[in-house]
């Protein structure tokens, strides 16, 4: 078995429940909480669970405008995030925690996300991510999350008796070369790295 065949099995056993979720590996059953779980992913135990009560604070359209400028959030596009770090954050939050085929589109819940981290809110995001794999699991194409969902398994110390082969196809990095192609980063003419966005004027030099 490899590690596509191991979140194969695990997403097509997975189970939201009023406390928490459950799912299969190698057929054997397993209940958690949303705690434990939100635990197991690696998010600190002082995290909140409850997202929504958390940011009862939180207005969609009024922070989209705080951090883009625009009065709409009709499809908020993570290129019109005027700042550098939120932008990045966005890109890392909807590849590593939310992949799908066109991660550019801020969903409402990574919004959310990025007003915590302007808040400075601790949150697990264990709910949203459930949420999601739920809704885009397929068994067709790319697999995503196989990373995730063997960290899950070793620390179930289910994979202590199992051969498993992983994935060995490279790894998507963000890198320099990742962020130019974005449209986020571009050189100037002595070779220094500026930060910019497309359709406005300001300019901003990164030290190397």
């Amino acid at each position: 078995m490899d590690s596509r065949d191991l979140t194969i099995q695990f997403f097509c056993t997975l189970m939201e429940e009023a406390n928490g979720v459950s799912f299969q590996f190698f057929g054997d059953e397993y209940s958690m909480s949303w705690k434990d779980f939100s635990t197991l992913l690696g998010f600190h135990h002082r995290c909140a669970i409850d997202v929504e009560y958390v940011t009862c604070g939180f207005q969609r359209e009024s922070f989209w405008q705080s951090i883009m400028g625009a009065p709409t959030c009709a499809q908020p596009c993570c290129n019109d995030i005027q700042h550098p770090t939120l932008r990045l954050n966005h890109k890392w939050v909807a590849i590593t925690c939310f992949p799908r085929e066109d991660v550019r589109i801020v969903r409402v819940d990574e919004l959310r996300i990025l007003y915590v981290m302007v808040n400075k809110i601790k949150i697990s995001l264990v709910k949203a991510m459930i949420r999601q794999w739920l809704e885009n699991f397929q068994m067709v194409g790319p697999i995503e999350c196989t990373s995730l969902v063997t960290q899950i398994a070793i620390g179930l110390n289910v994979l202590s008796w199992a051969k498993i082969s992983y994935i060995a196809a490279p790894r998507l990095k963000i890198d320099e070369a990742y962020l130019v192609y974005g449209n986020m980063l571009k050189h100037a003419p002595d070779g220094s790295v500026i930060f910019f966005f497309p359709d406005y004027v300001n300019e901003i030099p990164l030290l190397n």
